[in-house]
C-alpha cells in the first residue's frame, strides 16, 4: 500500500506505509505526521463511510465458483497472482488472456487484426449459440453459467465482466426505468463505449452479446484514448463467438457463420454476423467529447468501464455533454468509494441531488481481485455500477 498522506506534505515518506487506520482499516501510513496530516485535510469526512465500506467485503467477495477463494482471498493475501492462477487453468499468456495479467505476456492495449479463441475445450467456454434463448434477467454469475451450461471451474467470467456488466446496465434500465429493448421498430441498439483499455485486446467475447441480445443489430463505438491512433476510424469485422480448443466442435462449422473469431476489414464497419442478429464495431482516438459529433446517431446507451471519473478531470465535460445529450449513461469503478465519489461528482455537475441509479454492487464484476491496489478497501474490476437517465 502507499502512504495515504504522501500528497499533503512536501516531505518525503520516512519509509514503508505499514501505519494502518485503527478505525476504517482502509488506508496506510508511512508515519504518524502523515496520518494526521491526512486526517485533517481529508480522511475525518470519510473515514466512518470507508469503515462500512470495509464490512462489505464479504459480499464482494462471495462467488459461486470454484476457484473463489483463490482469485479473492489467496491474491489478497499475495499467495496467488493472477498469472498462476491463469497458468493452473493452462491459459496463461494465450489468446485473449494475455491481457489479464500485467506480466511479459500481456499485451499492450490494442486493436488485435487477429484474434486467437477462448484456449479452452468446449465444456468450459461459450463458443457456439446458447441450447435455449434468454427468457429471463440474469442477476448473476451462477444464473449465467446455469443458462450456458458452464461449469464453475471455467475461468471465462474473468473476460466475460465486460460484455456482462454491459448487458446489466440494459437490464438495469429495463427493469428500474421502464425503458424496453429493443429500441425502436428497427430493432436497433447503439451503444457508445467510452474509455476501452484491456477491453480492446478482447473484443471476441463482446460477441457474447450475439446470445444475451438476440436479432438486435447492435452498434457499439469504442471512444478512448486508449485506442491506438494508428487504428483510428477503422472498423473491422468478427464472425460469431470465440473459438474453443475442440476440433470438431460446432464452433467450427461454417453453416451459421459462427465460431471464427477472427478480426477483417468489412467496409466502414465490423460486424459480428449470426443468425441470432448482428453487432458492428468501431474505435475512436481521443475524448467523448471532442469527437461525439462524428459519431452519427446518438446512442440508446453510453457505457464507461472502470470510469475513475473522480480522478480524471477530463470528464467533467465529457458528463456535462451528456447530459444535453439527454441519453441514458452508466459507469462502474473499481471500489465502492471511487464509484460513491464519482456519482457525487456527476450528480453536482448535472445539478441534480442524485443519480438517477444509485452505487450497487454490480454483479457481473470479475472475480479476481486486483494485487496493485492503492486502498485496501474491497476491489474489483467493473466492482460497482451507478448510472442515469
Amino acid at each position: 500500500m502507499e502512504c495515504a498522506g504522501a500528497h499533503l506534505l512536501r516531505g518525503a515518506c520516512i519509509g514503508p506505509a505499514v501505519i494502518r487506520c485503527g478505525s476504517c482499516g482502509a488506508l496506510y501510513y508511512c508515519s504518524q505526521k502523515h496520518q494526521k496530516a491526512h486526517w485533517v485535510e481529508e480522511h475525518a469526512e470519510a473515514c466512518a463511510r470507508m469503515a462500512e465500506q470495509m464490512q462489505r467485503a464479504p459480499i464482494l467477495n462471495d462467488f459461486p465458483f470454484s476457484f473463489t477463494r483463490q482469485t479473492t482471498y489467496m491474491v489478497d493475501m499475495g499467495l496467488v497472482t493472477a498469472c498462476s492462477f491463469l497458468e493452473s487453468c493452462g491459459v496463461h499468456g494465450q489468446g485473449l488472456w494475455k491481457s489479464v495479467c500485467d506480466c511479459r505476456f500481456a499485451k499492450s492495449f490494442g486493436i488485435g487484426v487477429e484474434m486467437e479463441g477462448w484456449h479452452l475445450p468446449s465444456s468450459l467456454c461459450p463458443c457456439k449459440e446458447p441450447e435455449t434463448p434468454l427468457e429471463y434477467f440474469l442477476t448473476d454469475w451462477a444464473s449465467y453459467y446455469e443458462w450456458r451450461h458452464l461449469p464453475l471451474e471455467s475461468p471465462v467470467a474473468l473476460l466475460l465482466q465486460w460484455p456482462l456488466s454491459l448487458f446489466y446496465a440494459l437490464c438495469l434500465l429495463q427493469s428500474q426505468n421502464g425503458v424496453a429493448f429493443p429500441f425502436g421498430d428497427n430493432q436497433i441498439l447503439r451503444i457508445h463505449y467510452l474509455g476501452p483499455e484491456r477491453e480492446l485486446s478482447q473484443l471476441p467475447v463482446f460477441g457474447e452479446l450475439l446470445a444475451l441480445l438476440p436479432g438486435l443489430q447492435i452498434y457499439i463505438d469504442f471512444i478512448g484514448p486508449s485506442v491506438p491512433i494508428s487504428r483510428e476510424g477503422e472498423s473491422l469485422k468478427l464472425d460469431g463467438y470465440a473459438k474453443c480448443l475442440d476440433n470438431d466442435c460446432q464452433c467450427k462449422k461454417k453453416a451459421s457463420s459462427l465460431g471464427n473469431p477472427r478480426l477483417e476489414l468489412q467496409g466502414d464497419k465490423m460486424a459480428v454476423s449470426s443468425s441470432q442478429g448482428q453487432i458492428y464495431l468501431r474505435f475512436w482516438t481521443g475524448l467523448y467529447h471532442d469527437r461525439h459529433s462524428e459519431l452519427g446517431a446518438l446512442p440508446h446507451l453510453i457505457f464507461a468501464a472502470n470510469a475513475g471519473i473522480a480522478a480524471f478531470p477530463s470528464w467533467r465535460p465529457t458528463i456535462e455533454l451528456i447530459e444535453t445529450l439527454q441519453v441514458p449513461a452508466f459507469f462502474t469503478d473499481y471500489c465502492e468509494e471511487a464509484a460513491f465519489l464519482a456519482s457525487q461528482s456527476v450528480a453536482a455537475l448535472m445539478q441534480r441531488s442524485q443519480v438517477s441509479f444509485d452505487v450497487q454492487v454490480n454483479p457481473f464484476r470479475q472475480p479476481l481481485a486486483p494485487s496493485n491496489k492503492e486502498l485496501d478497501l474491497p476491489t474489483f474490476s467493473n466492482g460497482f455500477i451507478f448510472g442515469f437517465s
